[in-house]
């Protein structure tokens, strides 16, 4: 399953926005200011109630927070500051004796008991993403439907990378049977979602950039390529999918004979796309026919890439590069 630039966005946008609780659990030092908190109340918090007020104002401080790095100091805040729920998805994430399926389980409870918690919602689900979440693929799927979309993103991480190979499947490099039976459910549920007249642009670039993984199939490739060879405006997540779908060998003759009407802006961001995906893997290109090689170099030495660009210097060093890799 191949991983190109771009199909990692999504992934690399949601944890940017999560709370970073994933990472790490904070310190000793800082178990004493838990222990107060009442086990009891910890999984399920009311949004609504003044006794939660304090709490979500200081979650929503934390998230606000532009450090870059999460420093044992800024755990410890975050931990401190936490609701009953982020303190648990915490402790289950950290905890080295539960295997991922159960980490999973675990999970799902937890976001079962918090679903009416928006900001739960969202992190829970952005948390079970890490865990390759194939065996929750059902209690996930309703959220692509929510009409929070920060939630929606989140759900759509998750399933992106449930596509993944769990650990026991590239141990024996083979998928397994019935995990196949859960990730066919996730393409059916992601064309649903396409055709809702209502999701934002931005929801829908975020399913773009996991389209590849979610939607493999030729029938969604070339559904996805006919809808995006229409407009005459492109995303990066767009661009991203063109030229992931050119290097895969897919529709590539169809593809870039569109291509070649589009305007320069169009063709730049397609063609920059395949520039730095050929560079950084060189590797890719073994999947096509010396033809398409062909094809592809001569549609990538006809269009350059002109100074009208800021960065015309770094992608005129790709497309060099690109062609001498399409030569060899």
């Amino acid at each position: 399953m191949k991983k190109n630039k771009f199909t990692l966005y999504i992934i690399s946008a949601l944890l940017l926005g999560s709370l970073g609780y994933v990472l790490a659990k904070p310190d000793s030092d800082s178990d004493s200011d838990s222990d107060s908190d009442s086990d009891s109340d910890s999984d399920s918090i009311n949004p609504t109630s003044e006794k939660n007020a304090t709490p979500s104002k200081k979650i929503e401080s934390v998230q606000q927070n532009n450090q870059g790095d999460f420093t044992t100091e800024y755990r410890n805040n975050i931990y401190k500051n936490a609701v009953g729920w982020m303190k648990s998805a915490m402790n289950i994430n950290d905890d080295t004796g539960l295997s991922r399926e159960q980490k999973n389980s675990e999970l799902v409870d937890l976001l079962k008991k918090n679903q009416d918690d928006p900001i739960a919602t969202r992190e829970i689900i952005v948390s079970l993403s890490n865990l390759n979440p194939i065996e929750a693929i059902d209690e996930i799927l309703p959220f692509l439907n929510n009409t929070d979309e920060n939630i929606q993103n989140a759900a759509i991480g998750a399933l992106n990378n449930a596509m993944m190979l769990t650990e026991s499947e590239l141990a024996q490099k083979r998928q397994m049977p019935e995990n196949d039976i859960e990730r066919e459910k996730i393409a059916p549920a992601i064309r649903e979602l396409l055709q809702n007249k209502t999701l934002s642009p931005n929801t829908k670039d975020v399913v773009l950039s996991s389209y590849a993984s979610t939607n493999p199939s030729i029938e969604d490739t070339r559904y996805m390529l006919q809808s995006l060879l229409k407009s005459d405006s492109i995303s990066n997540n767009a661009a991203g999918y063109l030229a992931s779908t050119i290097l895969n060998g897919k529709e590539m003759a169809n593809t870039i004979r569109s291509l070649d009407s589009k305007n320069h802006e169009y063709k730049s961001a397609v063609l920059s796309e395949l520039s730095t995906n050929i560079v950084a893997n060189p590797i890719i290109l073994e999947v096509l026919d010396p033809a398409s090689k062909k094809q592809l170099h001569d549609f990538i030495i006809k269009n350059p890439p002109t100074c009208r660009s800021q960065s015309f210097s770094n992608q005129n060093d790709e497309w060099k590069m690109a062609l001498n890799s399409l030569e060899l």
